[in-house]
């Protein structure tokens, strides 16, 4: 059961990568595979690598508010540093400070309130996840 919600959870900050780029398509003129170039895979690559790494999948950060609270915005903003990194060599373009600002702060917003959807019914739950 702990696999399934191990994937739920990556499904859910995947998901939060597309819904930046939803948001994003609505305030700017480029397609969605444009998008998904652009945005969604760099900042998958990079949050996917490194997150685990760091942490981010732990059982002791996925359950625990308190934990999680403060270490998923650190891990976030190393991983955003780089998406934004792997996206400037992906299109060949220099770094725009707006996109940086608006993209890790968006994006890190939403991840948190994924986690903390996430970390709410696992706990309502709890005795049936066990």
């Amino acid at each position: 059961m702990k696999f399934v919600l191990l994937i739920l959870l990556a499904v859910g900050d995947f998901s939060v990568f597309l819904l930046f780029v939803i948001f994003g398509k609505s305030e700017h003129d480029i397609t969605l595979s444009q998008s998904y170039i652009r945005t969604v895979i760099p900042f998958s690559i990079a949050w996917f690598t490194i997150s685990p790494l760091l942490g981010a999948y732990r059982f002791s950060t996925i359950y625990k508010f308190r934990k999680s609270i403060f270490k998923i915005p650190i891990i976030w903003i190393m991983s955003g540093i780089v998406a934004i990194i792997i996206r400037s060599f992906i299109l060949d373009r220099s770094i725009v400070i707006s996109f940086v600002i608006v993209s890790i702060l968006v994006q890190g917003i939403l991840l948190i309130g994924w986690r903390f959807i996430f970390i709410l019914i696992t706990k309502i739950f709890k005795h049936n996840l066990e």
